[in-house]
């Protein structure tokens, strides 16, 4: 913030994985990190 005058709110997500035999982990805050995505866009992209 200091240094570009940007002012950056990390979106935590995983997209899911597996170690092992374990089974599949699921994904979480896809949804949140697509909306954020989306939010900030120029419309004309």
């Amino acid at each position: 913030m200091e240094s570009t005058g940007i002012d950056v709110e990390p979106v935590y997500y995983c997209a899911g994985y597996k170690e092992g035999n374990e089974p599949q982990m699921p994904p979480y805050n896809l949804i949140k990190l697509l909306y954020r995505i989306m939010e900030t866009m120029p419309v004309w992209k």
